[in-house]
């Protein structure tokens, strides 16, 4: 039988295809790098906690806070808004569902969602709550009082929001006129902020500013060595006519350092706890506005192809041994070799300064992907396979 020359170029071909096909199989594929965020910003316009010795459960009967504003934006499209006032906390607003009912509905606060509730509102008087969410960010607001003296203005603002590749939360607190016993405080305004950039680590920072403190008619100031004399941050002496007017009354007054954290920051506060002669006090926090930006980085990475059947092995059978065929060596049984066990090697860390940068789109591979070579290489292997098969139909016989 003699082949023709188109039979042997198709069958080169075919040949060539099926080691295209093979090597597509063995590339890796590499997952792009990128980073995704979560930006929360929270703030109170005040911070109440009840604390009565002897107490039914627990000795902290009340623990609450109000006006409240938070805001939360992450790289996967959630962003929400809230307002309270007062803020129920997280147990009540998280209880479990009954009767039908999937959450406990609460009617002092409001909910913004993007893109199911952009915007929630809720005013009476001088009691205010707003929330607004949309696709780069959401916003809450919450105050209530009045600014007249002898009547607290409290109010709380959070923002977060996604500018180009910057991401920004902000949360603030703004209280005025405010008076518990012989104390009074004119304003206390606490803001926290922290900016991500496309690169390099988050920038958090935090101010704090407290006006017109008195007590008895003598003002004061505070810092973070304590009181201090008016203006001044010369701390007030023992026996000063404040120290003994707030002792008298069962009142201290506290300064809340601030906090800083690779990725948030809380403001610095004002702590007032005013105590009875049975124990029972009350605690009240002014200030400490938070806010906090974090990030996840994931590498680029590559997957290894995946692992090939190994090719068939024919095991000869063992010779017989009989008499009867003379002349056959016994065939001796091979022995196996265990390959060496291999030590994985794992890869040093990735410093952060050369982290990829801000990439809010899910991670993509790389050049061609490898479904590709699989179709262009089976596509072809197929045509081939059928050329092949025609140029057989040509064959000559002598």
């Amino acid at each position: 039988m003699q082949v023709t020359r188109r039979g042997v170029t198709g069958l080169t071909a075919t040949v060539g295809c099926t080691t295209l096909l093979v090597l597509s199989l063995s590339m890796p594929v590499r997952a792009a790098g990128s980073r995704s965020f979560q930006a929360v910003a929270a703030a109170d316009g005040v911070r109440e906690q009840v604390v009565s010795p002897g107490a039914p459960l627990t000795d902290t009967v009340v623990d609450t806070g109000g006006p409240t504003a938070q805001a939360r934006l992450t790289s996967v499209g959630s962003s929400t808004g809230f307002a309270a006032y007062p803020d129920p906390g997280a147990t009540v607003l998280g209880a479990p569902s009954t009767a039908g009912t999937s959450a406990v509905s609460y009617p002092a606060a409001v909910t913004s969602s993007y893109p199911v509730t952009p915007e929630a509102k809720q005013s009476t008087g001088p009691y205010s709550l707003a929330a607004h969410s949309r696709q780069d960010g959401s916003d809450a607001a919450a105050s209530s009082g009045s600014a007249e003296p002898n009547a607290a203005l409290l109010s709380a603002q959070a923002r977060v929001e996604l500018t180009g590749d910057r991401v920004t939360a902000t949360a603030a607190s703004d209280d005025r006129s405010l008076a518990t016993g012989p104390l009074s405080v004119g304003r206390v305004r606490a803001i926290a902020t922290v900016t991500l950039g496309a690169s390099g680590p988050a920038k958090p920072s935090s101010t704090f500013d407290v006006e017109g403190l008195s007590a008895g008619g003598t003002s004061f100031g505070i810092g973070p060595g304590g009181l201090t004399i008016a203006g001044t941050t010369t701390p007030l002496p023992d026996a000063s006519p404040v120290t003994s007017v707030l002792d008298g009354a069962g009142i201290s007054v506290r300064y809340l350092e601030p906090t800083t954290t690779p990725t948030g920051a809380v403001s610095a506060g004002l702590q007032i706890t005013v105590g009875d002669p049975k124990g029972q006090h009350t605690t009240y926090v002014l200030g400490q506005a938070s806010a906090r930006v974090t990030q996840t980085v994931t590498e680029d990475a590559f997957v290894p192809p995946p692992a090939l059947p190994p090719p068939p092995v024919d095991v000869p059978s063992a010779a017989p041994t009989s008499p009867d065929l003379p002349g056959v060596a016994p065939v001796q049984p091979s022995t196996a070799v265990v390959p060496p066990p291999v030590t994985a090697t794992v890869a040093p860390p990735v410093s952060s300064a050369t982290s990829p940068p801000l990439v809010l789109a899910r991670a993509e591979v790389n050049g061609w992907p490898r479904s590709f070579f699989l179709v262009l290489s089976a596509g072809g292997l197929l045509a081939l396979v059928l050329a092949s098969l025609f140029s057989f139909l040509g064959v000559r016989r002598p």
